[in-house]
């Protein structure tokens, strides 16, 4: 992604981003206060397996208004699929919500990314 492009995904950020913590879940890591820069690079440095799906999704983040749904958590509420015990958080861009599976070995990054 080009500086630019990059700089205009952060500013499309939500600026109330930073209270989007998994509801009830005592545990603190330091993953979940990861913001709008952490998570365009979380993106860009995604595994091979989901790049072509993170570089759609940094085209868009770049294009529309977006916020963080949901900062990295396990586990959850879940929704129609279930819950997912993988790493994870969720994006929301142009009316739609992205799930991003991460995994914590050896850092943190992206390894799927689902609407």
């Amino acid at each position: 992604m080009h500086s630019n492009q990059r700089e205009q995904a952060i500013r499309n950020c939500s600026h109330k981003w930073s209270r989007q913590y998994q509801p009830g879940d005592t545990r603190v890591r330091s993953w979940q206060k990861l913001g709008p820069e952490h998570v365009i690079h979380l993106l860009e440095t995604a595994t091979a397996g989901a790049r072509t799906d993170a570089n759609a999704l940094l085209r868009q983040l770049a294009r529309s208004p977006w916020r963080i749904g949901a900062t990295v958590h396990a586990g959850g509420n879940g929704d129609a699929r279930g819950v997912d015990a993988q790493p994870h958080l969720t994006v929301a861009v142009a009316g739609r919500s992205y799930h991003l599976r991460c995994k914590e070995q050896p850092g943190l990054h992206v390894i799927g990314v689902t609407a």
